[in-house]
């Protein structure tokens, strides 16, 4: 993903202007507004990221300054970002498939997700 600063350079975006960000449709029909929320995470390096619109735990985790392990780059592939979620799991996208499997293979407990495929639309405590 090209970041502001790229775009900025390549003069593919005009630095003076505030863009709203513009998110592809959820499956289903609804809509991703955005809203501020946080996500906790509560580990051996407690942090917070408040979050403006729907985030990845694993990407609001590097937001947080939060070490989540991702060996795979974050494509459902090996299992490390595995978390706990202790609140707020109504407002997590659903499992898909590729997290379906992975979680299978580990023997997960209901409550946990894969950091990577679980993105956030509200307040979360997840654990690590």
């Amino acid at each position: 993903m090209i970041g502001d600063a790229a775009l900025v350079k390549m003069g593919l975006r005009d630095p003076l202007i505030e863009w709203e960000p513009v998110l592809p449709p959820v499956p289903g029909g609804t809509s991703r507004q955005a809203s501020m929320h946080t996500i906790r995470f509560d580990g051996k390096q407690p942090g917070s990221a408040d979050c403006e619109q729907e985030i990845s735990l694993l990407a609001a985790s590097a937001k947080a300054g939060v070490p989540l392990n991702h060996r795979c780059g974050g494509h459902a592939r090996c299992g490390t970002c595995v978390v706990t979620i202790a609140e707020g799991a109504e407002h997590l996208t659903e499992i898909g498939a590729a997290e379906t499997r992975v979680l299978k293979a580990l023997k997960a407990q209901p409550d946990q997700r894969l950091a990577c495929q679980a993105w956030a639309r509200g307040e979360v405590l997840c654990k690590y």
